[in-house]
């Protein structure tokens, strides 16, 4: 029978390879080997990929320096739960770059404008949100 494709031949003889691939695992040692072998170091490689060693702070490939919401949250004395809803809000604008799963990146520019406008507000120099708001969306954009 003449296949069109290699998943059509493979389909047809998915379940005999896999018995023989078994059989071979289970009488040859070198072969079991590196099996686990290839198996780890896929694992390792996949693990280092979706766990980078600091998930606060993220270097664009051009050397750009982004903070995520967890490292803004320490910054300014925040949960991350309040940054958020105070993006909803309009509080916090929206941010001009995320990463690739969606999470909002910060410059370090946007933190330190958080962290001074939030101080004040914290010190009393603030009296409302809404005043947090009006200078926080003035100077977002020359920040970002």
């Amino acid at each position: 029978m003449a296949y069109a494709t290699f998943k059509e031949w493979y389909q047809d003889n998915k379940e005999r390879l896999s018995i023989k691939r078994k059989a071979k695992y289970r009488n040859d040692p070198e072969y079991r080997r590196k099996a686990l072998e290839r198996a780890r170091k896929y694992y390792k490689m996949k693990r280092k990929k979706m766990v980078p060693a600091d998930r606060r702070l993220v270097v664009a490939p051009d050397g750009s320096r982004f903070l995520t919401i967890g490292k803004l949250s320490k910054l300014i004395g925040r949960s991350i739960q309040t940054i958020r809803a105070y993006h909803r809000y309009g509080v916090i604008p929206n941010v001009n770059h995320t990463d690739g799963r969606g999470w909002r990146l910060y410059t370090p520019g946007q933190a330190a404008l958080l962290r001074k406008v939030f101080g004040a507000f914290d010190e009393g120099k603030l009296g409302s949100l809404e005043q947090v708001k009006k200078v926080i969306h003035k100077y977002w954009d020359r920040v970002g």
